[in-house]
């Protein structure tokens, strides 16, 4: 016997005794197990793992007859084993007027599609109704090691489905992706548990404020030079409130600051109190690309001895500039002696964040979880 084959033969003996692992035949994890996993992953803050991407050629795309947008971002490729085989994933921006991410499967050498002709029809986003023209967002994950495509629509929230990627080059569907409000808000962060358990506990007092009056109005004094046909408009005697209008001419959307409410409060935290307002930012309703653009913003201000708040002061700049976006609703109140700011992503909705003011600028202190993920296999 050569040699070669008398260490197979031993190879071989010491497999069946249970001395090495048998090399891929490594059971593969359920579908079930998968959903699981991102789910426990996703619920405990943490994101799905992404395998590491290089740029890719846009000859590569030629030969297997794909093309990125012409203002598209380089095209992604990982190169991954499922089921023993390698293979290498790729995804690619067809981006237009509205960007469209894709993943597709490439043989490992990068030489021939493997994902079948049908792949979009298949799409767990393409319903086969309008919202697919307007573009969805995939990308590649591993989950218990095993690569899976994430989708969700273009100017959704959160993703909504999971795929797995077979050994033949497939993307099949796998979980649907929902979420399910809390009974109960929990905190996701906390730079000071008293004040985060005590905003959970009701302890908070609501700062007094009330309608604008007709003495208190908003200001731009530098309008930005893509802000055009800006008018203002007051509302209401009754109301007394002031909106300031404008039309944004990279996004063709509408621009609108709103004085939501005004008081007295130590808004810094200094010990003394002073005028100051909450004014709500809104800019959407585009008509240009999908038509999903949006931002918001929740942002406190104060007022000169005139009664304006000028939206260009530096300290009016400053705060607007620490805060976060894509909130609508705020609410001043104290706690402990300290006056602290809340803010929602939804109107009327409960709070998420809860941040401090001092002279140098707003500081988060409490991160709420309002939602959780539920990740199941499709069809249960």
């Amino acid at each position: 016997m050569k040699l070669r084959e008398a260490r197979w033969v031993f190879c071989l003996w010491l497999t069946c005794l249970g001395f090495l692992p048998v090399v891929g035949l490594a059971e593969q994890p359920s579908t079930a197990e998968l959903c699981q996993a991102a789910e426990s992953t996703i619920n405990a803050g943490k994101q799905l793992a992404s395998p590491p991407t290089t740029d890719l050629d846009d000859n590569v795309l030629d030969r297997v007859h794909l093309e990125r947008g012409w203002n598209g971002s380089s095209t992604q490729v990982s190169h991954v084993v499922v089921d023993g085989r390698p293979m290498a994933t790729i995804v690619v921006d067809s981006g237009g007027t509205s960007h469209d991410t894709e993943v597709y499967v490439l043989s490992d050498d990068l030489k021939s599609l493997l994902s079948p002709p049908d792949r979009d029809a298949r799409d767990p986003e393409n319903d086969g109704g309008d919202d697919w023209g307007f573009g969805v967002s995939e990308d590649v994950v591993t989950v218990l090691g095993q690569p899976m495509m994430r989708s969700w629509r273009r100017g959704s929230d959160w993703p909504t489905h999971l795929s797995l990627i077979n050994r033949d080059g497939d993307i099949v569907p796998a979980c649907t992706i929902t979420r399910q409000l809390l009974k109960v808000r929990k905190i996701a962060s906390s730079t000071d548990d008293v004040v985060c358990h005590g905003v959970l506990a009701g302890q908070q007092a609501p700062v007094p404020m009330h309608p604008p009056s007709p003495g208190e109005s908003l200001a731009l004094g530098i309008v930005p030079p893509e802000y055009r046909n800006a008018t203002r408009s007051h509302a209401p005697a009754e109301s007394s409130s002031a909106i300031l209008r404008y039309h944004n001419t990279e996004m063709a959307s509408q621009v609108t600051y709103t004085l939501l409410s005004t008081g007295n409060a130590d808004l810094v935290n200094s010990g003394k109190s002073s005028h100051v307002g909450l004014v709500s930012f809104s800019d959407g309703n585009s008509t240009a690309g999908d038509g999903t653009y949006s931002d918001t913003q929740v942002f406190p201000v104060f007022f000169d001895k005139t009664g304006v708040a000028n939206l260009s002061a530096a300290t009016n700049q400053k705060l607007a500039a620490t805060l976060p976006h894509g909130m609508q609703d705020g609410k001043l109140v104290t706690l402990n002696n300290t006056t602290y700011l809340e803010l929602s992503p939804e109107g009327m909705g409960l709070p998420t964040e809860v941040w401090k003011i001092d002279s140098s600028g707003a500081h988060q202190v409490c991160g709420f979880k309002l939602w959780r993920t539920v990740v199941i296999p499709i069809g249960k």
